[in-house]
């Protein structure tokens, strides 16, 4: 038997980095929200212990190099299971580029093997078990707008986005995450993020005042190697949006613009650039 789940994208709609821990993790505050633009995860147990993954991207590894290889091997022998698994990723979230595409793809594998094994793990012991994989996973497990602490696994429902639409540009440069994180350490140039402000003002849905709000601490240091950054959230301002900014430690940036607006010849204006057309998705 198959089975299939979407595993959506998420966005930041803030970054706070507070400070570095002890264990080389650094804690955070930062509002994420997950959007419509969605891989697609189907998997079927198999009775030899193996896990085969494939996807109809040449772009991401199909062993353990991949997240959600290991999503299932860390399942089947947590639980002592004896079946294997075959898993197809089939993906649309660009890769590497601040949207959780991996997080979310093992969060999924999470939930369709614990449906599939008939296992009845908690919501809360799905996200405990992805913590071990990623501090992206339990949030991509939870699903819902969130005020995320901690090192992200700190979860508070918030109020999500009113009604609009977010135009995701992605310029296809991989940034490492490891990296950005060193150089914020020494990035002085910085004021706290807001949250409390951006929360209260989606609470009242004003997402005039929730965007002029946003902001991504980590945007400027990402910048700095990748020029197209600027470019894209330049353009993204001429193109209408009430706001552009970068996503988690990027490369992909968004543009929220109102539900009305009209996003055709968005494709031209970001001619060498992966664009996609997405709406907020607020969960299950």
């Amino acid at each position: 038997m198959d089975y299939t789940k979407k595993a959506y994208a998420k966005i930041n709609l803030s970054l706070d980095v507070l400070s570095k821990r002890a264990d080389g993790y650094h804690e955070v505050s930062m509002l994420m929200h997950q959007i419509t633009l969605a891989d697609t995860v189907s998997l079927s147990l198999t009775d030899e212990k193996d896990i085969i993954l494939t996807s109809n991207s040449d772009k991401i590894p199909t062993d353990e190099r991949n997240i959600a290889y290991r999503a299932a091997k860390l399942l089947l022998d947590e639980f002592h299971i004896k079946q294997g698994v075959k898993i197809h990723i089939e993906k649309n979230i660009p890769i590497a580029g601040g949207l959780a595409g991996g997080s979310t793809d093992a969060a999924a594998v999470l939930m369709l093997l614990n449906e599939a094994l008939e296992l009845k793990l908690s919501k809360e012991e799905l996200m405990s078990l992805g913590l071990r994989l990623g501090a992206d996973v339990p949030y991509c497990i939870f699903g819902l707008p969130a005020h995320a602490e901690g090192i992200g696994e700190k979860l508070t429902t918030i109020c999500g986005l009113p009604e609009c639409k977010i135009l995701i540009v992605n310029p296809g440069v991989e940034i490492s995450t490891k990296e950005i994180y060193e150089k914020i350490d020494s990035y002085t140039d910085r004021r706290p993020v807001d949250n409390k402000a951006i929360i209260s003002a989606l609470s009242r849905g004003n997402l005039i005042e929730a965007s002029a709000r946003m902001e991504n601490i980590m945007q400027p240091v990402a910048a700095a190697q990748c020029h197209q950054i600027t470019e894209i959230i330049q353009k993204l301002k001429e193109f209408g949006a009430i706001h552009a900014m970068m996503s988690g430690s990027g490369a992909t940036c968004f543009g929220i613009f109102d539900i009305e607006c009209n996003l055709s010849g968005a494709d031209k204006l970001f001619d060498n650039f992966i664009v996609k057309e997405a709406y907020p998705y607020y969960g299950d």
